[in-house]
Parts: structure tokens; sequence; C-alpha cells
């Protein structure tokens, strides 16, 4: 992968929100709703 080139031993994670982050020149909060469950899901 692209940005495993420049992380080296720190893992990652992309989010890849180009698709949806913006409709009619207004932010959506495209995965917003995902990084919150994602970070709930960490603390368990």
């Amino acid at each position: 992968m692209f940005l495993k080139e420049f992380t080296k031993d720190v893992d990652f994670i992309h989010c890849d929100v180009a698709g949806t982050a913006d409709k009619n020149g207004e932010p959506q909060g495209a995965l917003v709703a995902t990084l919150v469950e994602f970070v709930l899901d960490l603390q368990k």
C-alpha cells in the first residue's frame, strides 16, 4: 500500500471520504458515526 511506505512500523487507518465528504459545498460528516463506533469498540 502507498501509505505503508511512509508509516514504517506505525499502525494506521485510512478512511477515504472523497466521494461523500461534501454535498453542495457543505460538509456532511462522512464517517463520523463509523469513527465513533470504532473508538467505542476500542474501549471494550
